[in-house]
């Protein structure tokens, strides 16, 4: 949140309270919302198709295969797995 704070010239705690009282979601939970729709948008692409989900996942800056899977379920109510499931046609 410093690094948005500082590129935006505004107080963290102005971010803090748009996301929370606003948005009614925590500043981790926002990226990581970010986070899962750049992961699901590099799944789609075809040309990702020899990496793993775990490497997409770090790619996009998850730091682990634990949080990127509750993350994940979290956010789709599937596990990424179960979610590259229905994309198989």
């Amino acid at each position: 949140m410093d690094q948005v704070s500082k590129k935006l010239n505004i107080p963290r705690q102005y971010i803090s309270e748009i996301l929370n009282i606003h948005m009614n979601i925590s500043f981790q939970d926002f990226i990581n919302q970010y986070r899962v729709d750049e992961f699901i948008s590099r799944l789609k692409n075809n040309q990702n198709n020899h990496f793993t989900l775990l490497a997409i996942a770090m790619e996009v800056g998850f730091s682990s295969k634990s949080s990127f899977n509750s993350t994940f379920k979290k956010i789709k109510g599937l596990t990424p797995s179960e979610y590259k499931k229905t994309l198989i046609r």
